[in-house]
C-alpha cells in the first residue's frame, strides 16, 4: 500500500476536487465517485474525486480529502484479502503514467488497474438486519429471496451471513436488489456460485478483522470483473464506508440503528432535509449540502480508517518490503553493500513465510562469499539464517545459530551485532520457556545496547514484559511494554518493526487479560483496550497475510470484548485444523480462553471439557499461573 501522507488538517479546509480533467490521458467515464482513464489498450487509471453519493445520487458539493481515505481504505483491504482472490491492481505507480503538472493531483487518490469485463452485479453480503433488508423482511420475512427466522429485529445480527446482490445502476438510478436465481440468468450459474462464495469469504475475513477493532460491518457489496482468461478479479473499491456499513461495537443492539461509520449522517439528513417545504424526492438536482454535515461525514470515514488501520501505525506490507529491498539490491554497485542488502532480504523472506525464497536465498549467498569471507558479514548470515529456522519453527537450529552469530559477534568486538543477537536469543529461550536463559541474555542484551540499538532494546523489552505479565507484575510490564513501544517506533528497518509489531500485540493482549481476570472493570481497562487494539492493527499491517497466531490474538480480543460467541467461532475453527498453533503454554491459553467462551454462552460441559483439555496442555511444575488461571 502506497499512499503519500497529506495534511488532514489542510485538507479538510481546502475545496476539494469534484471531478478531474488530465490533459494526458483520454477519459473513459465518470462515476458517482470515481474518474477513469485509459491508459493504454490493457489498463485504467482510477481517480477517486471527492464526490459523495447518497440514494444513488451525487451530490453536488465534494468531501474534502474523501478520495483519498477511500483509495486508502481500499489498498489496505486488496493487500490483506488478495490471498482469497486477485485483484485489479497492477502494482504499477499511478504517477509513472501522467504528466508532471498532475502528479500531485492523482497523489494518494488513485489506483492503476487492469482491464477487465465488469460483472453486471453488486455483489452484495449483508450480516445484520438493516437497511432495504430490515424493510424487506418485515414485508416477508425474506431478504431478496432469501427466507430468514421470524422474531428477528432491526440491526438483529443474522444466523449466517447471506449473499443478497443488485443490479448495477447508471448515474442518477437506482441499483435494484435481485435474487440468486435472477443473477444466474444474467451471469450464468457456475459463475453465480463463484461470486457468491468469494463473497461470503471475502465478508467473513473482513468481518472479523474489523470485529477485534470494535467495528461491526453489518453489510458491504462488493464488485467483481472477468479478466482476458476469463478469470474472476475483484475490482473497484473494497470495504469502505461508501461501499459498507460500519457500527460500533459497543452501541450495537438489537432493536435500535447504531451510529455509523459511514455515511449514514449524510443519509439521515438528507432524509430531513426539506425543499420549499417539502421532503426531497432523492432524484438529482440533490439539495445543497450543508458544510458542517460534510465535515462530520468525513471525520467518520477518519474515525472508520483510524480504527481498521491506524495511519501511525500502518508500515508498508510485505509486497512493499520486499520489492524497496530487491530495487535497492539492483542498484547497488559496491559489492559488500548488496551482500548486506541480500542478508535484510532472507530475513524479510522469513519474516513474511517465503521459508524456500530464504533457505535459497542464504544458500547462494553462503556460495558467493566461501571465496571472500568477511566477519560482520558471516554474523549477519548466521543471525539471518537463524531467523529463518525460528519462522521455520526449527527452534533448535533457530538458537544454534543465534548463538553462533552472538559468539563471532563478542569475539570481534561489535557491540551492536552482540546485542541484537542477545535480544533474540532471550526471545528464543522464553519461547522454550528456559527462564534461566532468557533473564542472562536479556540481561546481556541491555548492558551491550546502545540508547540508539532501537530494534535490541525493543525486543528484549517486550520479553521482560511478557515475563513480567506472566509473572503477575502487570505495573512493570505495562513500564517495559511502553519501553517496547518507543524503540519500536523509534525504527526505520521495516521487518524488525514488523517482527516487533506482532510480538508487542501479543504482550498487549496478555496485559488485558490479566486485567480481565483480576477483575478490573471494563473503563479501567479502555486504555490497555486501546492499545491492544492498536498493537492488533501493527501487526496486521506488518504482515498483511495472516500467520498462523493472528487468529487466535484476535480471537482472544474478541473474548475480551465481550464477544464470546465469535471468538468461539475462530476457536473451533482452529481445532479443526491441520496445523496446532502455538507453543504448549500458548494452546492452554487458548483452551483456557474457549472455556470461558463456552461459560459465557451457557454451554457448562463445553466449559468443563475445553478447560481440563488446558490443564493437560500445560506443564504444572512449571507453569502455575497458567494452571491457577484456568482453575
Amino acid at each position: 500500500m502506497s499512499t503519500t501522507p497529506t495534511n488532514e488538517a489542510e485538507e479538510s479546509d481546502a475545496p476539494g476536487v469534484f471531478e478531474t480533467n488530465l490533459h494526458s490521458l483520454p477519459l473513459i467515464a465518470r462515476g458517482k465517485v470515481r474518474d477513469n482513464y485509459a491508459v493504454g489498450e490493457d489498463r485504467i487509471l482510477m481517480v477517486a474525486s471527492d464526490r459523495i453519493s447518497a440514494f444513488d445520487v451525487v451530490m453536488s458539493e465534494p468531501i474534502a480529502g474523501k478520495g483519498r481515505l477511500l483509495t486508502e481504505m481500499t489498498l489496505f483491504w486488496f493487500e490483506r484479502l488478495q490471498h482469497v482472490v486477485p485483484n485489479h491492481l497492477t502494482g504499477d505507480d499511478p504517477e509513472s503514467v501522467v504528466a508532471e503538472d498532475e502528479r500531485e493531483l492523482v497523489r494518494g487518490r488513485s489506483m492503476l488497474v487492469k482491464r477487465l469485463q465488469p460483472l453486471p452485479v453488486e455483489a452484495v453480503v449483508r450480516g445484520y438486519l438493516a437497511g432495504s433488508g430490515w424493510k424487506e423482511y418485515q414485508a416477508s420475512g425474506t431478504v431478496c429471496g432469501v427466507a430468514l427466522p421470524p422474531g428477528l429485529q432491526l440491526a438483529s445480527k443474522l444466523p449466517a451471513p447471506i449473499f443478497t446482490p443488485a443490479t448495477k445502476a447508471e448515474a442518477g438510478h437506482h441499483d435494484e436488489n435481485i435474487d440468486f436465481e435472477r443473477m444466474s440468468e444474467l451471469v450464468g450459474e457456475p459463475r453465480a456460485r463463484e461470486v457468491r462464495d468469494i463473497s461470503l469469504r471475502l465478508y467473513a475475513e473482513a468481518a472479523e478483522h474489523a470485529l477485534s477493532r470494535g467495528i461491526i460491518i453489518a453489510d458491504t457489496k462488493f464488485e467483481f470483473g472477468l479478466d482476458a482468461s476469463g478469470k474472476l478479479v475483484l475490482m473497484d473499491e473494497v470495504l469502505t464506508p461508501d461501499s459498507s456499513r460500519y457500527w460500533p461495537v459497543e452501541e450495537w443492539a438489537p432493536g435500535k440503528t447504531p451510529p455509523s461509520y459511514d455515511k449514514q449522517v449524510l443519509r439521515d439528513w438528507l432524509e430531513a432535509v426539506r425543499i420549499d417545504g417539502v421532503p426531497w424526492s432523492k432524484s438529482p438536482p440533490p439539495p445543497k449540502l450543508d458544510p458542517d454535515v460534510a465535515k462530520q461525514t468525513r471525520r467518520i470515514y477518519e474515525q472508520a480508517r483510524d480504527l481498521l488501520h491506524p495511519a501511525g501505525d500502518v508500515l508498508p506490507p510485505p509486497s512493499a518490503q520486499i520489492a524497496a529491498l530487491e530495487r535497492a539490491l539492483a542498484a547497488e554497485q559496491d559489492s559488500l553493500v548488496a551482500d548486506g542488502l541480500r542478508v535484510d532480504l532472507i530475513v524479510a523472506f522469513a519474516r513474511n513465510g517465503r521459508l524456500l525464497e530464504a533457505d535459497r536465498a542464504a544458500a547462494e549467498l553462503r556460495k558467493r562469499r566461501a571465496a571472500t569471507p568477511h566477519s560482520v558479514l558471516t554474523i549477519r548470515m548466521n543471525f539471518a539464517e537463524g531467523v529463518t529456522d525460528y519462522f521455520g519453527g526449527r527452534i533448535k537450529s533457530a538458537f544454534d545459530k543465534m548463538q553462533r552469530a552472538y559468539l563471532l559477534a563478542r569475539a570481534v568486538g561489535s557491540d551492536e551485532l552482540r546485542a541484537i543477537c542477545a535480544a533474540w536469543l532471550a526471545h528464543v529461550s522464553w519461547n522454550n520457556e528456559d527462564v534461566v536463559s532468557t533473564a542472562a541474555f536479556a540481561r546481556e542484551a541491555l548492558a551491550r545496547a546502545r540508547p540508539i540499538d532501537h530494534h535490541a532494546r525493543a525486543r528484549v523489552s517486550l520479553v521482560l514484559a511478557e515475563v513480567l505479565a506472566i509473572s503477575g507484575r502487570d505495573d512493570l510490564a505495562e513500564l517495559w511494554t511502553k519501553r517496547a513501544q518507543r524503540h519500536a517506533a523509534a525504527l526505520s528497518d521495516w521487518g524488525a518493526k514488523s517482527a516487533l509489531a506482532y510480538n508487542l500485540a501479543t504482550t498487549s493482549l496478555m496485559l488485558l487479560r490479566q486485567e480481565v481476570l483480576n477483575g478490573i472493570p471494563s473503563d479501567a481497562r479502555s486504555e490497555t483496550a486501546e492499545r491492544t487494539r492498536r498493537a492488533l492493527h501493527s501487526a496486521d499491517a506488518a504482515f498483511g497475510v495472516r500467520d498462523e497466531m493472528a487468529p487466535l490474538q484476535d480471537a482472544q480480543m474478541l473474548s475480551l470484548l465481550g464477544r464470546a460467541d465469535d471468538a468461539l467461532k475462530i476457536y473451533l475453527r482452529l481445532a479443526t485444523s491441520a496445523v496446532t498453533p502455538g507453543t504448549a503454554s500458548e494452546r492452554s491459553v487458548w483452551l483456557a480462553d474457549e472455556a470461558w467462551c463456552f461459560s459465557r454462552l451457557g454451554r457448562h460441559a463445553e466449559a468443563l471439557s475445553a478447560a481440563t483439555k488446558a490443564t493437560a496442555a500445560i506443564d504444572p511444575t512449571t507453569q502455575v499461573d497458567d494452571l491457577a488461571s484456568i482453575h
